[in-house]
């Protein structure tokens, strides 16, 4: 399984981070992809616009998102970390 590094310690705000995720994972229906977390959830549980493929992504410096929407956003990758089995997420 190919892992996709994603380096999250320039994300600044929300809107960084889901530029990174598109620039770096380049997933399939980019163009239609919500850039949110619900859209995430779709893409990586129902392999809607963003579905990233079969693989593991790896974020890194992950503590850098502590601080965007009071933590909200990290929290919500960990949720999902802990119960993707499709998508391998890694935090």
């Amino acid at each position: 399984m190919e892992t996709i590094v994603i380096n999250c310690q320039e994300v600044r705000d929300e809107e960084g981070f889901w530029q990174l995720y598109v620039e770096t994972v380049r997933p399939e229906g980019a163009a239609f992809f919500g850039r949110n977390m619900a859209a995430f959830w779709d893409a990586i549980f129902g392999g809607g616009p963003g579905w990233p493929g079969d693989v593991e992504l790896l974020f890194t410096n992950g503590k850098a998102l502590s601080s965007i929407r009071n933590g909200s956003l990290l929290r919500r990758l960990q949720e999902i970390q802990s119960q993707s089995s499709r998508v391998h997420v890694a935090l």
